[in-house]
């Protein structure tokens, strides 16, 4: 049915503030764990933080002006607030925001990077009709950018002018289309989502003739003349402008926090600095942001130790500014969703580890020294110290990678080496965590970690350049055309291992050959006579095999005795030894050895 209608004649249609999907679930538990005194208000209880969502929301309404708590929060702590509790219950908030922070809520909620989601706005326009008074959307359309309403709705829109009052054109029989309020427009909503966004477009040309009816007009008219991407693109420019104050820089300029430093000319200048004035955070007007909702995770690392000694009210709010600040130009680098906060704090922690890191290691452990530095040190300088530290280990495995021949190479690795290569050659490094028996990645916490993994990629280097610099070892693409007629191409050098200590115990020669069954066969009777002493008998063939090819640097032993021959030892003799009483399938040679099955 051709759903043309006037104003006079149509229902108010119901809005929603969770009616398309996109919209992130809000998270259960959320709450900053810094260890100074939290920047609450005066008349906020000391538990304020630990509330449940509504049990904040109760707090807030229950003080004495609700409204003036909400005017002086920093704006994007607001938008943090308000995601936090949910929309349809912190909605009532949203009438008492001041028109910058109005504005602001819509700058974080409507883009995705430079990608605008402007069904959203549907949230903001129930929140001002369910709880505001009546003409508290046309008060706000006022304080929103022109250019935003005139891309909503010529992205959904097409706005036909009507001639005469009689005038009747014919829509499709499935449009829908309604009239403005003046009886002076068509307004047909175009896409396959039209019936679910006509309440929204509805209410929001209601509001634009509620607030101004000459604008309103001129706004209609408009849409009808301009090009709708150069308009979202001024929208664009005006929001980046406006969120540069908040740390929201450009991409370019963003980036450059993850700009490479070499710690060790770091700490080499490190003197100098500390000898210097008191460093400058982030130079900024007003207010500090605040972070009172950042889920950091337990305070129990270098960092955290050394803001708990931290009293001074002036410099635990320049971290709180700095760090918030950072967090948002990491989330320019990764495009995050700003609604999503669970992705957010997220990516807090990453930040706060990488400072965590940078700080220990340029303290060297002493934490005394670790406050001088928090003092004297730009912020986003440390944070390059200790993305660069954990970088480095990206760094090894990339090394690792390319002596191998492959960025597949890591298969030729067993676990964990493989999983920590695997996760240490990826643009942002992280951390291979076994987590319930399972492996995960996550981002670095703290020095230790990178100390522990530097330790493993060491071991996997020594193994990497051996079986290279000896054997020519090259680890196939995974989509190279030919790999499907190489069986063995994903041969862990665990099992490459074992065929050298077959031919050189057979031939007396260590050659990267394919041996026969029959060779295989004799080799693990010999290995497995005496199962218990299987693993020793491997490791005491290797110690021979690496004599024989001058491996004999103490360091070099020991890294390749953990990355290759325990590994390979332990694996043999697990496998065999679930088999020895049956006659096993000569197939679980292949598992070990490179076989030449003719």
């Amino acid at each position: 049915m051709n759903q043309t209608m006037d104003s006079s004649q149509q229902s108010e249609p119901k809005l929603s503030p969770g009616r398309f999907a996109n919209a992130p679930i809000t998270p259960q538990d959320i709450g900053t764990n810094l260890p100074f005194k939290k920047r609450e208000g005066p008349a906020l209880a000391p538990t304020f933080h630990s509330l449940s969502r509504m049990g904040k929301l109760n707090a807030i309404l229950e003080l004495s002006s609700p409204e003036a708590f909400v005017q002086e929060l920093p704006s994007q702590e607001l938008h943090h607030l308000i995601h936090h509790i949910g929309i349809e219950d912190a909605g009532l908030l949203v009438p008492h925001t001041t028109p910058d922070q109005f504005r602001t809520l819509l700058d974080l909620d409507l883009w995705v990077g430079s990608e605008m989601c402007p069904e959203r706005i549907e949230r903001w326009i129930w929140s001002l009709d369910e709880f505001g008074p009546s003409d508290e959307l046309a008060r706000r359309i006022q304080q929103v950018d022109p250019e935003l309403i005139i891309s909503i709705l010529a992205r959904w829109c097409r706005i036909q002018v009507r001639e005469t009052k009689d005038e009747s054109p014919m829509f499709p029989h499935e449009a829908v289309v309604f009239t403005t309020p003046d009886q002076r427009y068509f307004v047909e909503l175009v896409g396959d989502d039209a019936n679910d966004r006509f309440p929204m477009i509805y209410h929001l040309i209601g509001g634009l003739y509620q607030a101004d009816l000459e604008q309103a007009i001129q706004l209609l008219d408009q849409i009808t003349m301009d090009t709708p991407s150069e308009v979202e693109e001024e929208v664009l420019r005006f929001r980046n402008a406006r969120l540069q104050d908040l740390g929201f820089v450009s991409p370019d300029e963003a980036i450059r926090m993850y700009a490479f430093t070499s710690p060790k000319k770091a700490l080499g200048d490190l003197a100098a600095i500390l000898d210097g004035p008191a460093g400058s955070v982030f130079r900024h007007e007003g207010r500090p942001l605040g972070t009172a909702l950042l889920g950091l995770g337990a305070p129990d690392n270098f960092l955290a130790t050394v803001l708990g000694q931290t009293d001074c009210v002036e410099r635990q709010e320049q971290f709180i500014t700095a760090f918030t600040y950072l967090c948002n130009r990491s989330s320019t680098v990764r495009i995050l969703d700003l609604s999503d906060l669970d992705r957010w704090n997220q990516e807090a922690k990453t930040i706060f580890g990488h400072l965590n890191i940078g700080l220990e290691f340029l303290a060297q452990g002493n934490h005394e020294a670790g406050g001088k530095i928090l003092e004297k040190m730009h912020l986003l300088e440390l944070h390059r110290v200790g993305f660069s530290v954990v970088t480095e280990l990206s760094h090894m495995a990339n090394t690792i990678l390319k002596t191998l021949g492959s960025r597949d190479a890591q298969n030729l690795f067993d676990s964990p080496y493989a999983e920590v290569i695997s996760a240490l050659s990826s643009r942002f490094p992280c951390y291979t965590e076994v987590v319930d028996g399972g492996l995960i990645d996550r981002p670095f916490k703290s020095l230790y970690e990178v100390d522990r993994l530097r330790a493993l990629v060491r071991d996997a280097q020594v193994s990497a350049e051996l079986f290279n610099e000896h054997f020519g070892v090259k680890a196939l693409e995974v989509d190279a055309a030919d790999e499907a007629e190489m069986p063995y191409a994903d041969v862990r050098l665990s099992s490459l291992w074992l065929t050298l200590l077959c031919q050189n115990a057979q031939n007396g020669t260590a050659t990267l050959q394919a041996i026969t069954i029959e060779q295989a066969n004799q080799f693990v009777a010999a290995l497995c006579a005496a199962p218990d002493q299987t693993i020793e008998k491997v490791t005491d063939a290797s110690m021979s095999l690496l004599e024989q090819l001058s491996i004999a640097d103490d360091l070099q032993v020991s890294a390749l005795r953990r990355a290759l021959i325990e590994p390979a030892a332990q694996r043999f003799a697990d496998a065999f030894n679930r088999v020895q009483d049956h006659s096993y399938d000569p197939n679980i040679l292949a598992d070990f050895f490179l076989v030449d099955r003719n």
